[in-house]
């Protein structure tokens, strides 16, 4: 086994530690996560608050420039993997009878899109197809996204596109509508979406559904179903919409940030991005790989 120098040392104390089940889950959990890659604008950075156009103008210009990563803390990252986990549940079980997308085959190279079946379609294995998430973008602005899940819902001639955000249960039981955020990144998925072609898919709205991190809260509206359930639930689901000038502006404006860099270099345009860094001692400056290029720069 290679062995990282930065590790020895670690490794060394784990060594003459007393057994300790907690301590190597930790030492297995933390550490670097991997660089992202800068080639592309991840759709989901589009709507955060510290979304920088400058860096992927520089990023695109200059090869050199990476994404240095950064350091994840063993609660980080069981955070991080829970919530995967149950994203994975609802889009390849709980919704399995619903969903419609890419299916792959663990048993083989077979996969096609479509609503699930029991077998694989080419080798007749059971229960080896998964869910692939739908990838969306824009080629020409270099932005890409993938979309949790697509399902058809009953009543419904057109798919709904479902966005799956997993909250603790403390917010979940506060939550009465979608945060602003959430509902912005949805509606961007379904622009991409419909600008891709993705056929039969509901081009006016879309489905974030909420789902908590222990048991939900008490749901009323259970009783109703016609089957027999507890009055509780884990999930809660909005519909969402461009049902305002404002969203639709607000969405506009996004969408011409995300093209700004790839515009600056296809057009030859003189104006880049500005800095959203006052200085490079900035919080969100001292994790970017550009930042030496980008302060070292007059514009």
């Amino acid at each position: 086994m290679i062995v990282d120098p930065k590790d020895v040392k670690k490794i060394v104390s784990l060594a003459s530690a007393p057994p300790s089940l907690k301590r190597e889950l930790h030492a297995e959990m933390s550490g670097m996560e991997a660089p992202r890659s800068l080639k592309h604008i991840h759709a989901s950075e589009i709507t955060k608050p510290n979304f920088c156009p400058r860096k992927y103008y520089l990023a695109w210009t200059n090869p050199m420039i990476q994404d240095p990563g950064s350091f994840l803390a063993t609660a980080s990252v069981h955070t991080y993997n829970m919530g995967n986990a149950v994203q994975d549940l609802v889009t390849k079980c709980w919704a399995r009878r619903l969903s419609v997308g890419e299916w792959k085959c663990r048993a083989c190279p077979h996969s096609y899109f479509g609503e699930h079946k029991t077998s694989c379609p080419a080798c007749g294995r059971i229960g080896t197809l998964d869910y692939i998430e739908t990838e969306v973008g824009n080629e020409d602005a270099r932005i890409v996204g993938h979309v949790d899940l697509l399902v058809q819902l009953p009543g419904m001639e057109l798919l709904t596109l479902v966005e799956c955000k997993i909250i603790k249960s403390e917010e979940f039981i506060k939550l009465k509508m979608p945060y602003q955020e959430h509902r912005l990144r949805t509606l961007l998925y379904l622009r991409l979406a419909v600008e891709k072609g993705i056929k039969n898919i509901d081009p006016g709205r879309a489905l974030i559904l909420y789902v908590s991190r222990q048991h939900g809260t008490a749901a009323p509206e259970v009783k109703d179903y016609p089957f027999p359930d507890a009055h509780l639930s884990p999930f809660k689901e909005f519909w969402v919409s461009e049902d305002s000038d404002m969203i639709t502006e607000e969405l506009d404006t996004l969408i011409q940030l995300a093209k700004w860099p790839s515009a600056c270099i296809n057009l030859g345009l003189e104006s880049i991005p500005p800095r959203i860094c006052e200085t490079p001692d900035d919080s969100t400056a001292k994790t970017c790989g550009a930042c030496e290029v980008c302060f070292a720069r007059n514009d």
